[in-house]
């Protein structure tokens, strides 16, 4: 399949999906790898990881950049050598990028129903999804996650809890945006953040 969508967010920000349909032989014949990322690819146990890290250095040239042009901090985020920011995310076979002027975070997520067992470790008290259906539920739920996963990329900090910190405003499936809340000590933000469902998966992401 290759890459799957390319989307200008705004003047400064660019978004890339691709959904890795080739073989690992195929991905890593067309990338170039610095010798710690060949190290860290060659430690990994699974396969469709393997190919997860290929295609984001696939994406990463689709971007105009290289393997050569991203590391990783202490923290374990990835940055750019340009001061450019940079996300990125994994689900199955989506693998997403964003890069901004600004911090910004991306998630993708596979609609499962798993995630309704899980929603009373991540919803805020002040959520209330109000689904009609099951396949409803799922679908609130995992923009819900989406979004606050985005939004603990973009803050970069630990010890973050989704419940406590993070408040995605009340939404419509239909609607493309809405507000999250994040309140840290006695400080409150809000940010705008972009969801949309990519086959049965959901992707979110935020720019500061």
């Amino acid at each position: 399949m290759g890459l799957y969508k390319s989307k200008k967010v705004n003047d400064t920000t660019q978004l890339w999906v691709w959904k890795v349909e080739e073989t690992f032989e195929y991905l890593y014949d067309h990338v170039s790898l610095t010798e710690e990322s060949e190290f860290r690819l060659q430690g990994m146990k699974s396969h469709a990881h393997q190919k997860a890290f290929l295609a984001v250095r696939m994406l990463l040239q689709e971007a105009g950049y290289t393997d050569y042009d991203m590391y990783y901090e202490s923290d374990g985020k990835p940055y750019l050598l340009d001061d450019h920011h940079l996300s990125i995310t994994h689900s199955f076979e989506f693998v997403a990028l964003l890069i901004a002027d600004k911090p910004c975070g991306i998630d993708v997520e596979k609609q499962r129903t798993k995630i309704i067992r899980i929603a009373d470790k991540f919803l805020h008290k002040k959520e209330d999804l109000n689904p009609q259906t099951e396949e409803e539920e799922i679908l609130k739920l995992t923009i819900v996650w989406c979004i606050k996963e985005a939004a603990y990329k973009l803050l970069g900090l630990p010890n973050v809890s989704f419940k406590q910190n993070i408040e995605v405003t009340s939404f419509r499936i239909n609607q493309d945006k809405v507000d999250v809340v994040i309140s840290l000590q006695d400080e409150s933000r809000t940010f705008e953040s972009h969801f949309e469902i990519v086959e049965s998966f959901v992707m979110a992401y935020i720019v500061a």
